[in-house]
């Protein structure tokens, strides 16, 4: 089944010469390489498409327009974690010999990203939960 969108109610709207329509866009459990196709009546348009954007929290996913293509492709942030969870840092509390005061002892080792890479999601990769907003404007 290919992605289904649905268009936010009174879309689209006419802005001189362009159209402007939102909405959102759910992905299906069969993700095809290279990306799920969309056609212009989809979105709201009747000629062209000059503007597709993402808007929203998107869960590690990275959207991307494929205009030439017509398509939507998805891809998978992932980081590689050095020293534990990302955004952890290692520090030691101890105190005086008197327990007393308390103070912080240096980090040892410190945990953070090395790298982040955006792979294409994998071909027949389940998407079914992934809803994403969108706004497009052609005419």
């Amino acid at each position: 089944m290919p992605l289904t969108v649905a268009l936010d109610a009174g879309m689209p709207i006419r802005l001189g010469k362009r159209r402007l329509s939102t909405g959102t866009i759910t992905f299906d459990d069969s993700y095809p390489t290279n990306g799920e196709a969309y056609t212009l009546a989809d979105l709201g348009m009747q000629r062209n498409l000059d503007v597709l954007g993402f808007v929203g929290d998107f869960s590690g996913y990275h959207f991307d327009w494929d205009k030439a293509n017509g398509r939507i492709k998805v891809f998978r942030i992932t980081a590689t974690i050095k020293g534990g969870e990302a955004g952890m840092v290692a520090i030691g509390i101890a105190s005086d010999a008197a327990d007393v005061a308390l103070s912080k002892t240096a980090a040892t080792d410190r945990a953070g990203i090395t790298g982040i890479a955006h792979a294409e999601v994998a071909n027949t990769a389940s998407l079914a939960t992934v809803i994403v907003r969108f706004w497009a404007l052609g005419w």
